[in-house]
């Protein structure tokens, strides 16, 4: 089976769903599917990603297209370069980025390959009134699509209950993650705090910011025993840099690689995520697959993950005293009963291998684009 992907985006923005691409081309180029990307030369960013060679590594056809950018929304591709390499393919598996979904609805007609939407973003008319304008357009030209894959149920409730989608074109299929490459290390001497991500206000960098300054403001007696660690770059870089100079228990280290990262979820002890929009978060299943606790904010994808008070708590978003609560709380585990609060650990470790590891998430990928390519020979 030959699956293009394509991607009004840059591959090498170090974002999860071009991380998901890598990882699905990874899988299953070993099972002899044979793969394409088509993507945009748009979303510069400072951080060392070279998604593109891992990919030219697995054999993958890389296409960049020419594309219009309007002041709202994602990247158009152009429409030539999606028609002349599309017919190559047996299915085409499109990031839902609007307004792309509108082009190929209209160039639906000329190609007969059936299409997958995935919805590793996704509109929030409930926060946002032009979302809300949009929503009816963007949901007519979603129906025409072969299947729509989403990663977290806040998203395909509203798919099949609210637009009335039908389920059995709607995939639910979350994030996946290598477990194997991750691992707790016992470490009793600072409680280690841990955020990472790209430091955006989409990401709540702003919200981390001000949780850093009223954390050490209401519990100035344990700034020798809590420690904020942060990486990642982003338009918050200098305020996350002031605020390193500022307090003594903050720790900035900009980029890292995934090697690094990886010590850095194991030697920690909570992970912090404060975004106001998330579809499956990538970095937070790795913190899981290290058996940290997460203090997340209360949206779709984070409370997906967090279930339950045996894997973190959830904290309703820019509540900066809520966050703060839940810190010291997991402080005090730590410190009080920290038998008690490894074996928390290895029991969020084991959950995630259970249920995210990626030997379980690739068949169920598989299993889907077979699926849809058997559906559209049925119709023939």
């Amino acid at each position: 089976m030959k699956i293009l992907f394509i991607h009004p985006y840059h591959i090498d923005y170090p974002g999860g769903a071009e991380r998901w691409i890598v990882e699905i081309v990874k899988k299953l180029r070993n099972k002899g599917y044979e793969f394409g990307v088509l993507y945009v030369n748009y979303g510069s960013c400072k951080e060392h990603v070279h998604n593109s060679r891992e990919l030219e590594e697995y054999d993958t056809e890389l296409y960049v297209c020419n594309h219009i950018k309007l002041p709202r929304g994602f990247p158009i591709i152009n429409p030539r370069c999606v028609l002349s390499h599309i017919r190559s393919y047996d299915v085409a598996y499109v990031m839902a980025y609007p307004p792309n979904e509108l082009l190929l609805r209209a160039l639906k007609k000329y190609m007969d390959v059936p299409l997958i939407a995935g919805f590793h973003s996704s509109l929030e008319p409930w926060r946002l009134f032009l979302h809300k304008l949009y929503i009816p357009l963007y949901m007519s030209a979603y129906r025409s699509f072969n299947a729509l894959h989403v990663l977290n149920r806040s998203f395909y409730s509203i798919l099949t209950e609210h637009y009335g989608v039908d389920r059995s074109k709607v995939y639910l299929i979350p994030n996946g993650i290598d477990t194997s490459k991750y691992s707790i290390r016992y470490n009793n001497e600072k409680f280690c705090i841990l955020w990472t991500g790209r430091l955006y206000p989409e990401k709540g960098a702003d919200i981390l910011c001000k949780i850093i300054i009223e954390f050490n403001r209401k519990y100035p007696y344990l700034r020798n025993e809590v420690r904020f660690i942060i990486t990642g770059m982003g338009s918050y870089e200098k305020y996350v840099r002031s605020l390193a100079k500022l307090f003594n228990n903050v720790k900035y280290l900009g980029y890292v690689d995934d090697n690094t990262l990886k010590k850095l979820y194991a030697s920690s002890h909570l992970y912090l995520v404060t975004s106001r929009s998330e579809g499956m978060p990538l970095r937070v299943l790795e913190a899981m697959a290290s058996g940290l606790p997460i203090v997340g904010s209360d949206i779709p994808g984070i409370c997906d993950l967090v279930l339950n008070q045996h894997i973190g708590e959830l904290v309703r978003v820019d509540d900066i005293y809520g966050f703060c609560k839940a810190i010291e709380r997991y402080y005090n585990l730590w410190r009080d009963n920290s038998e008690k609060y490894y074996t928390v650990r290895e029991t969020i470790r084991e959950y995630t291998i259970a249920n995210y590891d990626w030997n379980i998430i690739i068949n169920r990928i598989e299993n889907m684009f077979r699926q849809v390519l058997l559906d559209r020979k049925r119709k023939f």
